[in-house]
């Protein structure tokens, strides 16, 4: 067997056990709650729009009061569109509020998503953990066994067994103690 440089064979190791894929999840975890927060702007953005138009509505119409005193003929029209407008948008917004986008019902379907999500994210963190102690409980006991052999590379075997167990990437350098050092 040909000699292997110890960070050569970590990297590898890295790469077998799948450090990477713990990695990646957490990324998808941080930008999910960076869509959900995203989300969360956008529809308080929509709600205070609406209030400003409903606000300058009324503002039209308390206007259009004052002025009916001096111009009484004028100000009847013009009183009725402020108000049949107040209504139309109120009816509008009651509309939205109740339909299937209103930013209540999109935040449940949002929540209702991540919980799913997070089941299955629980899922797979219990199996990698059972993963993570099966795998470590393997590594100490060839550390163990190593350290009882009267192997001349015993040395060797014990430092890169207990270095990859401490890095919680000692499965593989066990499985090779044990084919290759251990049935000899």
């Amino acid at each position: 067997m040909k000699k292997i440089g110890l960070a050569a064979l970590i990297g590898i190791l890295m790469l077998i056990t799948g450090i990477p894929s713990t990695i990646s999840v957490k990324a998808s975890d941080t930008e999910f709650e960076k869509e959900f927060e995203e989300t969360k702007k956008i529809v308080q953005e929509g709600n205070e729009s609406l209030q400003d138009k409903i606000d300058k509505t009324e503002k039209e119409y308390e206007d259009a009061k004052k002025t009916q005193e001096e111009q009484e003929d004028e100000v009847e029209d013009q009183a009725k569109e402020p108000q049949e407008y107040i209504s139309e948008v109120r009816d509008m917004q009651k509309d939205f509020l109740e339909s299937d986008f209103s930013p209540v019902k999109m935040l449940e379907k949002i929540q209702e998503t991540a919980k799913v999500f997070g089941r299955m994210l629980g899922g797979f963190v219990i199996v990698v953990i059972l993963i993570q102690i099966a795998q470590t409980v393997f590594g100490i006991a060839m550390i163990a066994d190593c350290a009882k052999s009267d192997n001349k590379d015993k040395g060797l075997w014990l430092a890169i067994l207990i270095t990859t167990n401490l890095l919680m990437i000692g499965f593989l350098p066990s499985l090779l103690y044990l084919f290759l050092v251990k049935k000899k």
